[in-house]
């Protein structure tokens, strides 16, 4: 590809999907003033298919979105503006302090810093992918538009925290709810005074399985540490003798026994079944990219042919929750099953492999249960069940 020089180069264009639509927080705007504020997330489009596909997926009302960001950092994925508009469009765009883009007198824009001229307010655009929307067959990004300084402040809170919990890996391949909220919030009122009023602010979270798989990883380094020697002391001055530092160059292979990894096979399903206890009362539902991942990740911990890989995983599935196939799994146990499997951080292709321990932990638990059976070769699928 040659690239046109100012039109097709990639100093002139930012790699990017199409927008399929925008998420708004307010009603349509009358003819004078800002449209009512609402409790729910309106969604609009130029096609009215993709209108359609996301109320069939979501609703007509819906206070809660599980989302994807689309590139590695904050400020990709949440571009944040004072910015001026007028009837013909917008007049200055800046960062509070200088102008980066300013209408001329002669209705062009220039691009020449300077002082922000004031008449400005706060604005935050969030790039978001719906993975409901991709399932229908739209592919590109939803943005979502806030004019709320304590929603600038809520979301950019949230992607920092994340992207300092991510370190290099980036924002891309986590799940977020997005969510309204109602809270009082202090306003500007009458006389000067400030007013306390009900406010539907939006908040941005990863979602807690995520937020597990960190503690389990901050857990993990913690636990490989290894204790402190007890200093030596000599005998004659009363000082700490300095001995050389020992360098660790790979953590002590556990056993199996007392918790440590990789656990036994009862061990991988008490492990389980208290995660389905804590994610029993959760009520978001995993959608089908969510349980196609985790049948693909459970076949990749097997061994074998396709074919071979399957009925291992009917076999780890019949004996940690009695039922072999993964379609007649709860919510809460494929949320459990896939807080086990996937590793905290992407490799280099940026997709996410199987945590350390699960290939050996899904062998002990298909041996475990060929001993049950009372077989030698891997069993097949009970009759009549689903895959």
């Amino acid at each position: 590809m040659s690239p046109i020089i100012g039109l097709t180069d990639r100093d002139s264009i930012t790699p990017r999907f199409p927008r399929l639509g925008k998420l708004r927080k307010g009603a349509e705007k009358p003819e004078r003033g800002p449209g009512k504020e609402l409790s729910y997330f309106r969604f609009t489009s130029e096609n009215p298919e993709i209108e359609e596909a996301f109320t069939a997926a979501y609703g007509k009302e819906p206070q809660v979105l599980h989302v994807y960001l689309p590139h590695a950092t904050v400020e990709e994925n949440f571009t944040t503006w004072q910015e001026e508009w007028v009837a013909g469009g917008l007049k200055h765009r800046c960062d509070g302090v200088t102008a980066s883009i300013w209408l001329q007198p002669d209705g062009t824009y220039s691009r020449e810093p300077k002082p922000c001229p004031g008449g400005c307010s706060a604005v935050g655009r969030l790039e978001l992918i719906l993975p409901e929307l991709l399932t229908a067959g739209f592919v590109g990004y939803v943005t979502l538009e806030t004019h709320s300084n304590h929603d600038l402040r809520n979301i950019t809170a949230a992607l920092m925290a994340t992207e300092d919990a991510r370190k290099d890996a980036g924002l891309q391949g986590i799940k977020f709810t997005l969510r309204r909220k109602k809270e009082s919030i202090s306003t500007p009122g009458k006389n000067g005074k400030r007013a306390s009023r009900d406010k539907w602010l939006v908040y941005l979270e990863p979602e807690p399985e995520w937020v597990t798989l960190q503690l389990q990883l901050a857990s993990s380094a913690q636990a490989l540490l290894p204790e402190p020697d007890e200093p030596e002391v000599d005998d004659d001055t009363g000082e700490i003798i300095e001995g050389e530092t020992t360098v660790v160059t790979e953590p002590p292979k556990p056993s199996n026994g007392n918790g440590a990894r990789p656990l036994p096979a009862e061990g991988v399903k008490a492990m389980l079944l208290r995660g389905v206890e804590k994610y029993a009362d959760d009520p978001k539902k995993l959608d089908t990219g969510d349980w196609g991942a985790v049948t693909g990740k459970l076949q990749e911990a097997g061994n074998g042919d396709k074919g071979h890989r399957e009925q291992e995983r009917h076999m780890f599935l019949d004996y940690v929750f009695g039922e072999p196939s993964t379609k007649k799994l709860t919510d809460a146990q494929g949320k459990a099953i896939r807080v086990w499997l996937y590793a905290m951080k992407p490799d280099d292709t940026g997709a996410f492999p199987l945590n350390a321990h699960v290939e050996q932990e899904f062998r002990h638990v298909v041996e475990a249960m060929r001993l049950q059976q009372g077989q030698t070769e891997t069993h097949a699928m009970p009759e009549g069940a689903e895959a």
